[in-house]
């Protein structure tokens, strides 16, 4: 916990820094006030709408049909308790072992996991091939997933390991990718120093045009539904 203090710390003085340069370079010694910072305010809160695809009342549905074209697997699970036991599954059913490194959210500190697998909290290692990590968020637009870094989320857990599974609670489904920022705005914890929309496992086709899987990131991504 204090290392993870340490590092907060590290990165709001980083931030304060950064905000100092840009008001030097603008000629401003102290943040915005009055009219000018109000004004700002207003238009964040009252952005104008750009034209956008008509989307169904059924966010679930149309998050998973665009995941699932992009390349990505789904399951659907009646609570969030039953996670650990299909996790386990799913490593067994594609021999992915049983290590795996997790990050923190609201329902993965919560869950219990059976003495069968090898649960670690925090940054992967070389010999981490499959990480479980929790969504902040989901896109039906798009079927993005989308992924705020935080001490007990760093980013690597969604870059490093080959297989990563997502859980993604239902309710956090947005309807568009502006639904996004909307949100983060009403979060009262800070902005987190990273967020990422990972749509399906990485791929490139940049060498001859051919496609190839995994070539940045997971090869696979599995998520997992809960209500």
């Amino acid at each position: 916990m204090a290392k993870e203090i340490q590092q907060a710390s590290i990165v709001n003085a980083s931030r304060k820094a950064i905000l100092a340069s840009i008001r030097s370079s603008l000629k401003r010694s102290a943040p915005l006030q009055g009219s000018v910072a109000g004004g700002l305010e207003a238009r964040l809160q009252h952005c104008p709408g750009h034209p956008r695809p008509v989307l169904g009342a059924a966010l679930e549905e149309h998050f998973i049909t665009r995941w699932r074209a992009a390349g990505g697997s789904c399951s659907r699970l009646g609570d969030s308790k039953g996670v650990p036991a299909a996790v386990a599954r799913y490593l067994q059913r594609h021999e992915l072992g049983a290590e795996l490194v997790r990050g923190g959210g609201e329902i993965l500190d919560q869950l219990h996991w059976p003495p069968r697998l090898t649960v670690r909290n925090g940054i992967p290692r070389d010999e981490n091939s499959v990480a479980v990590t929790e969504a902040w968020a989901a896109v039906a637009e798009t079927g993005s997933v989308v992924m705020c870094s935080s001490p007990t989320m760093p980013a690597t857990l969604n870059f490093l390991p080959a297989c990563n599974l997502v859980l993604v609670s239902a309710a956090r489904i947005l309807r568009y990718q502006e639904d996004v920022w909307t949100l983060l705005r009403r979060d009262p914890s800070a902005p987190p120093r990273g967020l990422h929309l990972i749509t399906g496992p990485s791929r490139t086709a940049d060498v001859e045009q051919t496609l190839q899987i995994g070539a940045h990131g997971p090869g696979r991504i599995h998520v997992f539904m809960v209500p």
